[in-house]
């Protein structure tokens, strides 16, 4: 596997180590020459990854060697988006051992393709209020809060853009919205897969699943819960930041069930780690386009939350 990058190799004894957003350039501010330049840029070491993989080892398909590749860099980059400390040894052990996880992980062969369903059916609309969030979702989630105008969103839906005024106050109101239902329907998934389930096994296997599924389904949705809450006043930058916090800590109480031996840090590592490679497989548009990328994603995070020999 992957050696850990040098600022953390060469950390090991020192002071504790803490995961820390870098400070980067959104996407969304890049003109469209640079868009496709760091598109093509990643496709190229997501390939080369997964030809040293297969390299290595031979049984792996290429799809396989693929999904394990991203799934790796992902796991790695996880620590980039929180700020948990250990001590730098023990930090560097748990990252070592989860990218461990991911390259040996006994991935299920991809299944063949199938037909996809059935769009909706003509003459269906929703209400204009769910038609301006779930415009308004596809279009920050592609553009950028700040790129995106009340016009924009409304020529979206086929009104004019003061015409939004009449369901929503402001375009913050708007991005407050959106995210407040995907928190909702995060919650009320894991509500009902906590009630549902038999034991705590149970609970974290339909968790995974319910996660997968909700990932891969609201793409854009899970981009801006991860990346536009930035954007809110502080007082509801707060409030959403402490519904996340409560969301992982529901999450970090159930794997330490099901693994005990985990003190509450670790788990917390494993968890952010899992949940950043469904959220980065299904942000792929290359691996989203085959059909079996979610069951082949929730195996590979299921990997990760569990400690060595666990």
């Amino acid at each position: 596997p992957p050696r850990p990058t040098p600022s953390i190799k060469h950390a090991v004894g020192g002071p504790p180590l803490r995961g820390a957003t870098p400070s980067l350039t959104s996407r969304h501010n890049l003109d469209p020459d640079a868009k496709t330049e760091l598109r093509q840029r990643a496709r190229g070491i997501g390939a080369r990854f997964a030809d040293l993989l297969r390299t290595r080892t031979p049984r792996l398909t290429p799809a396989q060697a693929e999904i394990i590749g991203w799934a790796a860099l992902s796991t790695a980059s996880s620590i980039s988006f929180h700020n948990l400390e250990l001590p730098r040894q023990r930090f560097v052990q748990v990252l070592t051992d989860m990218v461990d996880a991911i390259l040996t992980a006994d991935l299920p062969v991809p299944r063949p393709a199938t037909a996809p369903p059935a769009g909706p059916s003509a003459g269906w609309s929703p209400s204009r209020r769910i038609a301006i969030l779930t415009a308004a979702t596809k279009l920050f989630a592609e553009q950028g809060f700040s790129g995106v105008a009340l016009e924009d969103i409304g020529a979206a839906v086929g009104i004019a853009g003061p015409s939004v005024y009449n369901h929503f106050d402001s375009k913050a109101d708007i991005l407050i919205a959106v995210l407040d239902q995907g928190n909702h329907v995060l919650r009320a998934d894991m509500y009902r897969d906590l009630t549902r389930a038999t034991d705590a096994a149970d609970a974290l296997d339909r968790l995974l699943t319910s996660y997968t599924e909700f990932a891969f389904e609201q793409t854009g949705l899970i981009r801006l819960l991860t990346s536009d809450i930035d954007q809110l006043p502080a007082a509801d930058r707060h409030r959403m930041r402490g519904v996340q916090h409560e969301y992982i800590a529901e999450w970090v109480q159930l794997v330490r069930q099901v693994h005990p031996g985990q003190d509450e840090l670790e788990a917390r590592l494993r968890v952010q780690a899992a949940l950043s490679v469904i959220n980065d497989l299904a942000a792929t548009p290359r691996l989203r386009a085959t059909p079996d990328t979610p069951r082949l994603t929730r195996h590979l995070a299921a990997a990760l939350l569990a400690p060595p020999h666990g």
